[in-house]
């Protein structure tokens, strides 16, 4: 097997946009639907936008047409402002290649647009304008329509853009949004970070190829779904918005009652916690966690209600950066669950309650975001043990 000629080593990022990859998709994998046997002969193909390295969409390339267009007209040079109307991918693709030249990016972003790709648009120091989804093209005008939202973005729009020349359109295919949703979470499962246009191929191809014809189909997958973490990736977000197909709640739904089979926290039969009080050296919370190998100690009073806890990597820390010493009080350096009491006290923004009658699947979620829980009474009182991800794969092992 010969190898790979080395990358090219380039001198601009914007030379790096476009030439991407083309895949092929085994799209009857992702579907449990029989009829698609007659599809045999249609060779499916990706090509994979996403992997474009500036917003990892499309429209990176749009992006640098429109700048090098604009900058051979002599529209914009240093110190202009661009007023981008974008769903987010523009915006970001824009941003990143004008930066650089000094020019400014007002962004006109509709609200449906994800928080994920708002944020890169903050951080790129992109102003934001937020629109209504609903809102004609002509915002001065302030003409509505009336019409389903759709939530798959960047689709939906309800104007027909000039430079479209629709004459090129052999045909039209409409899919829904979980259809769309379905297909992208399948994809990704077969390692494509993107995929909501392989629905509609996949309703072409059923209603337009003969059975048994020979076809190839390309399908452009525009962005990235990395950018969807808070829709798309989101598993309550899609519940909340019935988008989740029956074989994913099936899959939950089994996680829910089969592998845990409804037990709660009480079920793993934890040892009650050690805790310590507010006005303990640190150096005896220290030689405790060391010598019982915790990572954390819930901070109770004498009465064993809940004020805090102490890490044992952030007491390590700030005693070796000199801010602690080891006969300070924990009090001083716990983190709290409400408002800070000092000024040097570390507050804990939320606390989701976890009590002997969580269920484990709702402790197995919680872990995907957090290290360790304090479990306590339903108005979290007191601490009553503490718990962290190894409990649960042990309850399942000797289960």
């Amino acid at each position: 097997m010969s190898k790979r000629p080395p990358p090219p080593i380039y001198n601009d990022i914007a030379e790096t946009i476009g030439n991407t990859p083309i895949v092929r998709l085994n799209i009857s994998t992702t579907s449990s639907d029989t009829s698609l046997s007659t599809l045999n002969n249609i060779e499916f193909l990706a090509k994979l936008e996403y992997t474009n390295c500036l917003s990892g969409s499309i429209k990176d390339r749009v992006a640098k047409k429109i700048l090098l267009d604009a900058e051979k007209s002599n529209k914009i040079g240093p110190n202009s402002t661009l007023i981008i109307p974008t769903s987010g991918n523009l915006g970001i693709s824009i941003a990143l290649l004008s930066q650089r030249k000094g020019y400014k990016t007002i962004a006109l972003v509709p609200e449906r647009t994800s928080i994920d790709r708002i944020r890169i648009l903050k951080s790129l120091g992109v102003e934001i304008i937020r629109t209504p989804n609903e809102a004609r093209p002509g915002y001065a005008e302030m003409t509505l329509i009336s019409q389903k939202e759709q939530k798959v973005e960047d689709i939906g729009n309800n104007f027909t853009p000039s430079i479209l020349d629709v004459s090129l359109i052999d045909a039209w295919a409409k899919v829904s949004d979980k259809e769309s949703f379905t297909m992208t979470r399948k994809l990704i499962s077969e390692g494509f970070m993107a995929g909501s246009v392989a629905s509609a191929a996949l309703s072409y191809a059923q209603k337009n190829v003969l059975p048994d014809t020979k076809a190839r189909i390309l399908c452009i997958l525009n962005d990235t779904a990395r950018n969807y973490s808070s829709t798309l990736l989101s598993e309550d977000w899609l519940l909340e918005n019935d988008l989740m197909d029956e074989q994913t709640i099936q899959k939950l739904e089994y996680q829910r009652i089969e592998k845990y089979r409804a037990a709660s926290v009480e079920d793993l039969q934890l040892p009650a916690a050690v805790t310590v009080l507010p006005n303990v050296p640190v150096a005896h919370a220290l030689d405790l966690m060391v010598e019982r190998e915790f990572s954390q100690l819930p901070v109770t009073d004498s009465h064993r209600k809940l004020l805090g806890y102490v890490s044992l990597t952030s007491l390590q820390d700030k005693l070796d950066s000199g801010d602690a010493t080891l006969t300070d009080e924990v009090s001083k350096w716990m983190f709290t669950f409400g408002n800070r009491n000092s000024q040097n006290q570390i507050r804990r923004q939320t606390y989701q309650i976890i009590t002997p009658d969580t269920p484990l699947d709702e402790l197995a979620k919680f872990f995907e975001k957090h290290s360790f829980a304090i479990v306590t009474d339903s108005e979290r009182k007191w601490a009553l043990a503490v718990t962290t991800k190894m409990d649960l794969i042990r309850f399942l092992r000797h289960r």
